[in-house]
This record gives C-alpha cells, structure tokens and sequence, in this order.
C-alpha cells in the first residue's frame, strides 16, 4: 500500500478551523496565507512520500533500539534525516536569523504530523548520532 500525505485535508483544516487566511494578516505573520501553506506541506509530502514511506518496512523488520547507552536506527533512517536537515526541514521554526525558515505554526504543526510523528524513528536519529538527545515532538 503506497502512502500519500493527506495535503488536502491539512489545508483545509489551516483554511475553514484555523482560519489561517486572518492570521496572515497579523504583523509578523504576512507570509503564513494559504499559498505558502501549501507550497510547504506539497513539498513535505514529496520528502515523506519518496522518502520516509519506503523506510516503513524496513522499520518494522529491523526497529530502532537502545542498546548499551546507544540509540541504533533501522537501516535507511540516518540518510532520511540527512536529508530532512538539509531540504531544511530541521529549522522551518527557527527565525530566519538563526539560519531557519521562520515558518508560521500553522505550517511546522503540518510538517511536523506528516513526517516525525508518522515516523518516530525519524525523531531518534539525533540521538544515534550523538548530536543530542531524542525527545518528542
């Protein structure tokens, strides 16, 4: 069964319950309308679709684990996270001034469903890199 990200239904949520149409008329907030929204969360499907999708089986044949002190992903995960980082997926809520994407919640909150949260494994791989501990999101 091939995955596809639910974009559709996300935008509507962000339009008709979060009205995020208002909120891009807030200071601060111009760039948060729906046009970016979706810009956003198509591309992210793209990465979760292509990407992340095919991992799932081999997830579940070989899971992540915690072994001696060590965080160990399955095969595929750290190349996947590689990948997150660098299509800046890791930084789409920091301020651009820190080198991050300044992304409204509305758009971190659909990211953040549709990738870490559809793959927890995704989320250890900090902490198997030993570049931090992994939490939840």
């Amino acid at each position: 069964m091939r995955y596809q990200a639910p974009v559709k239904d996300m935008l509507f949520c962000m339009k008709e319950l979060a009205a995020l149409e208002r909120v891009a008329q807030m200071p601060g907030f111009e760039e948060a309308g729906l046009e970016t929204a979706q810009a956003v969360l198509e591309e992210c499907a793209r990465f979760n679709e292509g990407v992340l999708a095919p991992l799932n089986w081999e997830g579940d044949k070989n899971p992540g684990s915690w072994e001696r002190g060590e965080v160990k992903t399955a095969p595929g995960f750290k190349e996947a996270f590689r990948q997150f980082a660098e299509g800046g997926w890791q930084g789409l809520q920091h301020p651009a001034e820190f080198g991050g994407q300044g992304a409204a919640e509305d758009d971190r909150r659909g990211v953040r469903r549709d990738s870490q949260q559809r793959e927890p494994q995704l989320r250890a791989v900090p902490a198997a890199d030993g570049r931090g501990p992994s939490r939840r999101c």
